[in-house]
């Protein structure tokens, strides 16, 4: 059985921004060489904001950087799914509570994911005791699938009680069946915060990305 959980992240992920800045060269290059690269700009800004803010990325997680705990969001029974469920889009909805956020960075800034298997043997002689293999964010130093992060840019204001709900779709990539497309339409929808969060754009997002 293989289960896949999400949970709220914060970290300083400045640097996913920092290859954006380099259009700078562009500039540079116009006034030391006379050479004009702007035309190209558009299509470089938004190659690179694909890339890096819309694609989803590997990383070794520490369980510190968890504002709340982790929900199960989809579950498969590995000893009778078929091919043809794999291929078929998912959708659901999340609930993730803030129950760590830190006062120094009093935000989330992204979704982290993983997933488990747990190995109960076949359905006639199964094991007396399930054995778990665990991709979750650890002390010890992520396995070589480590986690994958969900960047939420600007970081979404957050405070200890609020609860956020999480509508997402998974789907595959018309260019590669093998690679993922995910979509998320996160929500404020209880908060203890002075300024009336629920409701409150700033708390509120609707993001894409690709899982190459």
């Amino acid at each position: 059985e293989s289960n896949k959980r999400w949970v709220l992240w914060s970290r300083d992920i400045d640097s996913r921004c920092r290859t954006i800045p380099h259009l700078r060269t562009l500039q540079s290059t116009a006034s030391k060489y006379g050479v004009d690269f702007n035309p190209l700009s558009t299509a470089y800004k938004r190659e690179c904001f694909q890339y890096f803010m819309e694609t989803a990325l590997w990383v070794d997680a520490h369980p510190s950087q968890m504002v709340g705990q982790p929900v199960d969001i989809m579950s498969f029974d590995l000893l009778t799914l078929t091919l043809e469920e794999l291929r078929e889009p998912k959708a659901g909805e999340a609930t993730m509570s803030v129950t760590k956020i830190s006062d120094q960075n009093p935000e989330f800034n992204a979704i982290l994911g993983w997933f488990t298997a747990d190995f109960r043997g076949p359905a006639v002689g199964s094991l007396d005791t399930v054995v778990q293999l665990t991709t979750a964010p650890s002390s010890d130093g992520a396995t070589h699938w480590g986690q994958q992060e969900f960047h939420v840019v600007p970081g979404i204001p957050a405070d200890n009680g609020d609860v956020y709900t999480a509508k997402w779709e998974i789907r595959r990539q018309k260019g590669n069946q093998r690679l993922l497309e995910i979509d998320f339409d996160v929500d404020c929808v209880a908060s203890q915060a002075a300024d009336a969060a629920v409701g409150n754009p700033e708390r509120s997002r609707k993001l894409r990305f690709q899982l190459n």
